[in-house]
């Protein structure tokens, strides 16, 4: 196995140790690619990811200039081509079957093209466990889509929307920093040429993720300029809308379109506070119906099909952050 970043070579194995044990297999050696070879996800990823934590985290108030200059920061990332030091294989779909954990050989699992060696988790990634169809073949679409059968892999994500790629990229991220798992190299597939260099469909996923991102920073900072109002829904009763009204200007519950749109391609409304002179002069503001422009709080009847959509999405999230604990 080649060696890895963050890894001693004392430590490293040999590549000849994770070679599958079929005759069948061509040689590895044969294609070891050149420590200078161009890499388009590791760089562009890192950035992405640590712009989006820095300001998420840190509640750090955004304009939309800020956020415009940051993503513009991206540009000459995601079109320029990035040294990568580590040595690093290259398999065709055909090699990479082998790498299923079976007769001893070690698991792959694919992210985007880029293969890891996730060998150690073999309770998650091994046999007929939850997560096989991630290993000996590219299921990246499943990170969003959380389709786990052998029947309906595949790494075909130009189907999915911003957010679900750039959950895809992120993904990625989690495997590449893990000390558990370790980078192997890069599948001859629909993302990387048999030289190990990025496609233009791995270029436009990256473009799409970075306009993620930056839509990110925006949703950021319009939740940080008109809060989100506080809630409580009941199935009986249906909703309670109100602002705390903490600060110097008189906050009112207001209807205000989302800056992201939904999984169907179309713009929700959200619950904003917002002062009267906000209310003036944002453009698309409505009131509730059945609550007076001057209440500060409002009773909304329940709506199942909301209810179940945040539901659903509140179920999703809690299913993505139990697989990353397990790990």
């Amino acid at each position: 196995m080649p060696t890895t970043s963050g890894e001693k070579e004392s430590t490293t194995p040999s590549l000849s140790s994770t070679t599958p044990t079929s005759a069948s297999t061509p040689a590895i050696d044969k294609k070891i690619e050149s420590s200078s070879s161009s890499t388009w996800l590791l760089p562009v990823s890192f950035v992405v990811l640590a712009i989006f934590l820095y300001y998420y985290l840190n509640d750090v108030p955004i304009t939309t200039s800020d956020a415009e200059e940051k993503v513009e920061e991206l540009e000459d990332t995601v079109y320029s081509v990035s040294s990568d030091t580590r040595e690093s294989i290259l398999l065709t779909s055909k090699e990479l079957k082998l790498y299923n954990g079976k007769d001893g050989n070690p698991l792959y699992l694919v992210c985007l093209g880029r293969i890891f060696d996730v060998s150690a988790g073999k309770t998650y990634y091994g046999g007929d466990s939850g997560y096989a169809s991630f290993v000996g073949q590219d299921n990246s679409a499943a990170f969003a889509t959380g389709e786990f059968s052998m029947d309906v892999a595949n790494d075909d994500v130009s189907a999915l929307n911003l957010g679900q790629i750039n959950g895809v990229v992120h993904w990625c991220e989690f495997y590449e920093d893990s000390e558990k798992y370790h980078y192997i190299g890069k599948h001859i597939g629909r993302f990387y040429n048999d030289q190990g260099e990025g496609s233009t469909e791995l270029i436009d996923i990256l473009e799409k993720s970075k306009e993620s991102t930056k839509l990110d920073i925006l949703v950021k900072e319009d939740r940080n300029k008109y809060p989100t109002c506080n809630s409580r829904w009941t199935s009986d009763k249906g909703g309670k809308l109100w602002c705390s009204n903490k600060g110097v200007e008189i906050r009112f519950p207001r209807l205000k379109l989302n800056l992201r749109k939904n999984d169907d391609g179309e713009y929700d409304t959200r619950c904003a506070c917002l002062t009267a002179q906000e209310i003036a002069t944002l453009p698309d503001i409505k009131e509730y119906d059945n609550c007076q422009s001057k209440a500060l709080t409002c009773h909304v009847p329940k709506n199942e099909k909301l209810k179940k959509k945040t539901d659903d999405k509140a179920k999703q999230e809690s299913d993505e952050t139990n697989k990353k604990d397990s790990e």
